[in-house]
């Protein structure tokens, strides 16, 4: 990554949004066997493995055999974690029982096994009940039991369990006089809705659509939000329930400088989500750690065919600051990279190559065409006399 700063200094204030006191609505809880199917996108992360249960803590009677033992790690918990193991039937199957302390009681003894879902190592899912909040707070989550085989000398096999959350809180929020369907996300898979990190992989969301939308647009958690147009300082229940947007106080920003050409650009990370439109290759940031998280380009052929250029998944090591008084580059957008490289053979006759496009921060690379996958790409093959040169044609696999 390359981060110049030059004399060129430039400070500007935001735009002040909404109520001066800022709008406060009540989202409702909701909890789905597929999250997908509502628009919302989860994943699933590591819980703490636990060589055994503590004294005191058991599993019920005849829970099986050879059992795995962990912590999830949730700030909802009275004690910060829930326990939860997995065994299996018989001395040579698989794990195929889950157990979860889904009433917060801090034992396994009185719970029963959870159900397997269509995915065979996957569990669930189960509402887990945390009292101490007032009223009890439920959470639901799907449990899945990943077994790893090492090979080599002393052959082992290692068990973990992951949690993945499978509720969230939504409702319809209206800023502006315009209503969107807003949804708070757990990406962290902890239990809260109001962590941020420059991780964009561990981080929660707000979820934003029109009203009624069935696919949202999933945002970094954050102290500065885009709705409608406008920046938002949005306060989130730690625990859901609830979501205030505040009118952010003045601030300063910075110019960010692509070093290639993109038409937009999202920067996101513990400041939230914001995407502007590069004018010049230049953009207005307000100041502090960034990640890039996305850019676009889109170009027209001489046929009229619509092309677009997407880059996405930034390494760690794309993070870089936004000053003020300064402008920072990154090297980001057109030119970017392609390779294909020679992985074995096909059917008869056929050769397989491993097609890829990426940018110079390490990012992926998309390429489209008219709203679709762009057509395969050929390969020029030229050897250094000239005695060969041939153009051989791809198809995806």
């Amino acid at each position: 990554m390359v981060i110049r700063r030059t004399g060129i200094a430039f400070l500007a204030f935001a735009l002040l949004a909404g109520a001066a006191l800022g709008d406060q609505f009540k989202l409702e809880y909701r909890s789905s066997a597929d999250p997908r199917s509502a628009g919302i996108i989860t994943s699933s992360k590591a819980t703490t493995p636990l060589p055994k249960l503590p004294d005191g803590v058991s599993l019920p009677e005849n829970a099986g055999v050879d059992p795995v033992f962990a912590k999830w790690q949730t700030p909802l918990a009275k004690e910060g974690f829930v326990y939860l193991a997995a065994a299996k039937s018989a001395e040579r199957s698989g794990y195929d029982r889950v157990f979860v302390d889904a009433d917060g009681d801090g034992n396994l003894a009185d719970e029963s096994p959870l159900s397997p879902t269509d995915r065979h190592n996957v569990f669930g899912p189960v509402e887990v009940v945390f009292p101490g909040h007032g009223v009890p707070l439920k959470f639901c989550i799907k449990v899945e039991v990943a077994t790893v085989a090492f090979t080599g000398e002393g052959m082992r096999s290692e068990t973990t369990l992951n949690v993945e959350p499978v509720c969230w809180y939504e409702g319809n929020v209206t800023l502006d006089g315009k209503e969107y369907r807003v949804a708070l996300v757990d990406g962290t898979a902890n239990g809260a809705f109001d962590d941020t990190s420059m991780d964009l992989s561990n981080v929660d969301y707000i979820a934003v659509g029109e009203k009624g939308a069935k696919d949202l647009d999933h945002r970094c958690m954050g102290k500065y939000i885009q709705m409608g147009g406008k920046i938002y300082h949005p306060r989130p229940a730690r625990f859901g329930g609830r979501i205030e947007f505040l009118p952010p106080e003045p601030f300063a920003t910075g110019t960010v400088r692509i070093n290639g050409e993109a038409a937009s650009l999202t920067l996101a990370g513990e400041n939230g989500q914001l995407s502007f439109d590069l004018v010049n290759g230049r953009a207005q940031f307000p100041v502090g750690k960034w990640m890039p998280k996305s850019w676009a380009l889109e170009r027209k052929d001489a046929d009229g065919g619509r092309w677009t250029l997407d880059g996405m998944d930034f390494p760690s090591t794309a993070v870089f600051e936004v000053a003020p008084r300064a402008e920072s580059a990154i090297d980001i957008g057109e030119p970017v990279n392609a390779t294909a490289a020679w992985t074995g053979f096909g059917e008869p006759g056929e050769r397989v190559f491993e097609f890829a496009m990426g940018g110079r921060m390490g990012e992926q690379v998309r390429i489209g065409k008219d709203d679709d996958r762009a057509p395969a790409p050929s390969l020029h093959i030229r050897s250094a006399d000239g005695s060969y040169d041939r153009t051989v044609s791809f198809k995806y696999g």
